[in-house]
């Protein structure tokens, strides 16, 4: 059984030397641990962020580890996935580069999984891409922009 999740902390665990107790605590538990993104605070008032990957091979040690995180102030965070097409002129329009600029802009990530380019002046293009966001809130910011452009929300 392979559980995982995602979990964040935002403050100032670089000079409370959190950081290192976070990675212990993930290991001591039995788990392991991915970071996933991180920020580093530009003064001295400005929290930090870190978003790390846990994953664990039992229940118990997954429940021990995310009971850990969360005593040090980690927050549980699940990525929200969807997945949206675009067709028509997409490439010489650069309408499919104005997609992945506005996912990535609002604060996703994307995935390209398919691309069929039209082979003649006439003939349209398809693009199936996969977004990843940390938020509903951010996801819906995209979704709304990215249809401007005529993407449409998929379930495959």
């Amino acid at each position: 059984m392979d559980l995982n999740t995602n979990v964040e902390f935002k403050g100032h665990f670089f000079d409370t030397l959190l950081l290192p107790k976070i990675l212990d605590a993930v290991l001591e538990n039995g788990a392991e641990c991915l970071i996933k993104q991180i920020e580093i605070g530009k003064s001295r008032e400005e929290e930090s962020y870190i978003r790390i990957k846990m994953f664990a091979n039992s229940l118990e040690a997954y429940n021990n580890t995310l009971t850990a995180l969360i005593a040090m102030g980690g927050k549980q965070v699940d990525i929200i996935a969807k997945r949206i097409e675009v067709k028509g002129h997409i490439i010489d329009s650069l309408t499919l580069p104005k997609i992945l600029d506005i996912i990535v802009s609002a604060g996703g990530k994307c995935l390209v999984e398919k691309v069929d380019i039209g082979l003649e002046k006439n003939s349209f293009s398809y693009a199936k891409v996969k977004i990843l966001a940390p938020n509903e809130d951010i996801m819906n910011v995209i979704l709304e922009k990215t249809a401007k452009h005529g993407a449409i929300q998929v379930c495959h």
